[in-house]
């Protein structure tokens, strides 16, 4: 499949919050760090990574949690709806 004839859209419990990706994920990861079962309340997130400018938010605003990671020290935000709690993505530094 090519990357102009892909799109995939998503979105909170509620439906106040709504995004598309306009191109297939370049990495794809499943983690099982500490931080990843935090975030899930699961044993692993399976992430999947999208370019900046191929990931769009078209409804709604979310809210952010920042964490600093134990690890690098580095910020991540953390993108949810406010409404529902749905964790929607991450953004590292």
């Amino acid at each position: 499949m090519s990357d102009s004839c892909f799109s995939v859209s998503g979105g909170c419990l509620c439906g106040a919050i709504r995004y598309a990706a306009l191109a297939p994920p370049y990495y794809i990861a499943v983690c099982s760090c500490t931080f990843c079962q935090r975030v899930t309340g699961s044993d692993y997130n399976v992430e999947s990574m999208f370019r900046e400018n191929q990931f769009i938010l078209t409804k709604g605003e979310t809210t952010t949690y920042t964490y600093v990671s134990d690890g690098s020290g580095q910020p991540i935000r953390i993108h949810f709806c406010k409404d529902s709690g749905t964790s929607l993505f991450l953004r590292p530094d």
